[in-house]
């Protein structure tokens, strides 16, 4: 770039024209924004750790039986390093019972809840579909309300959706 003289000469009056004055201001902004921004290898670094951390809790949550998709709430969630006895007191404060895949009866009792109230949704999921044909909310509503899988079935039975 040409110097100070240089372009206050162009204009002719011996002052910068109100264009040079606005680049000139634009270079000084974007010169103290570049010196702000961390440098390549202090992102990279910055990334490396990240994933390393993904990877660290993805591992330890599939070690304990969880889904490796809560990853990214643990390394959110989890200050320090990401390890078996920080991740277990992580899940342990939202109330889940880490059990480092080691089935257990607790466990069992889990799946099966698990396993009923799938169930369920998909009763509801077909039910939904019923209701919306012959226009009987009722159901929906009775089956929202059951309080046990015998009264839910019962509901199903009497709507004619279950043998």
């Amino acid at each position: 770039m040409a110097d100070d003289n240089t372009l206050t000469q162009e204009s002719g009056t011996g002052e910068d024209s109100s264009v040079i004055k606005v680049l000139r201001q634009r270079v000084k902004e974007l010169e103290k924004e570049l010196q702000r921004r961390p440098d390549p290898e202090t992102v990279e670094a910055e990334v490396a750790r990240r994933v390393a951390r993904r990877e660290a809790a993805t591992s330890v949550l599939v070690q304990m039986g969880f889904s490796p998709k809560m990853s990214d709430l643990v390394t959110r969630e989890v200050e320090g390093d990401i390890t078996e006895e920080s991740v277990r007191s992580f899940l342990e404060g939202l109330g889940l019972k880490a059990d480092s895949g080691q089935p257990t009866d607790d466990g069992a009792k889990q799946s099966e809840k698990a396993s009923q109230v799938a169930e369920v949704a998909d009763l509801a999921s077909q039910v939904a579909s019923v209701t919306q044909s012959d226009g009987t909310p009722d159901i929906t509503k009775a089956i929202s309300e059951a309080k046990s899988v015998e009264e839910l079935d019962a509901i199903m039975r009497k709507a004619g959706l279950a043998g």
